[in-house]
């Protein structure tokens, strides 16, 4: 069961809400929507997480405490920075941090905002080299009418994330922020499979090479006739194979999907 379990993914933490109780560390949670998105991420790939807690609830987001966390991530070299939250402010220092995270080959995964249709300007999606998420429905309608602002969506409309123990939740969740989990577990299990294939954990990955890497096998995702809406049953070909009645075999994909390059 611990081996299940979303805090054995846990690889390290650290809070950064300014406040002197002991209730200010990311254990306590006031809010169900990180665990939420964190099982959804671990729910693709079971991943190891590095958990970084910048609010007390959903709508108290700095960026000065975003910031403090992107600069935490990078220390810890991580692969994927997810930010399943969109903030109308911004700080030179938070759009320093996120280009110094992409300099450093993350791959930073944002969710557009969901709230008011005159509202098109958040951030961090609003920066630039970020992988921007929208929602949608089951037919590939987004949940705002945007043209632009956003890079792919993704189905996140009544999407099951889990009841939080002791605190008020619902197992079905839905918007963007709930895309934006989805496409990070999703790029977190490409870049995984794309290790396994090439060379392990030493695979080495230029400025860029992860964020083009994952682009490229979303690209082989995407739904006939669209550019932006990601279809989960396309990963990895599979949705070719159930067609054919071909065996779907984990070590066979690897080999045979991943060790070519991507379209």
């Amino acid at each position: 069961k611990e081996s299940k379990s979303l805090w054995s993914r846990i690889k390290d933490d650290c809070s950064f809400v300014d406040d002197n109780s002991r209730l200010s560390s990311w254990l306590f949670a006031s809010n169900p929507h990180g665990t939420q998105m964190a099982n959804l991420i671990c729910a693709i790939d079971p991943l190891y997480l590095y958990v970084a807690k910048v609010t007390e609830g959903r709508y108290g987001i700095s960026p000065g405490r975003v910031t403090k966390a992107i600069q935490w991530a990078i220390d810890q070299k991580v692969d994927i920075i997810s930010m399943s939250f969109a903030i109308l402010d911004t700080t030179e220092e938070f759009q320093k941090a996120c280009a110094t995270a992409v300099d450093a080959g993350i791959v930073l995964f944002c969710s557009t905002h969901d709230e008011g249709a005159n509202i098109a300007t958040a951030y961090p999606a609003s920066f630039n080299d970020t992988i921007k998420l929208m929602a949608c429905d089951e037919f590939g309608a987004p949940t705002r009418n945007m043209k632009d602002g956003y890079d792919y969506t993704i189905q996140g409309i009544d999407v099951a994330a889990g009841v939080v123990p002791f605190l008020e939740s619902d197992d079905r969740i839905s918007g963007s922020s709930v895309a934006t989990a989805i496409a990070a577990g999703l790029g977190s299990l490409m870049l995984s499979c794309d290790r396994l294939a090439n060379g392990g954990p030493s695979r080495v990955y230029s400025r860029g090479g992860r964020s083009e890497l994952i682009k490229a096998y979303f690209r082989d995702m995407l739904a006939e006739n669209s550019d932006k809406y990601i279809l989960l049953e396309k990963f990895a070909g599979v949705d070719r194979k159930l067609k054919d009645w071909t065996s779907i075999y984990a070590g066979a994909i690897i080999e045979e999907y991943f060790q070519k390059a991507p379209r």
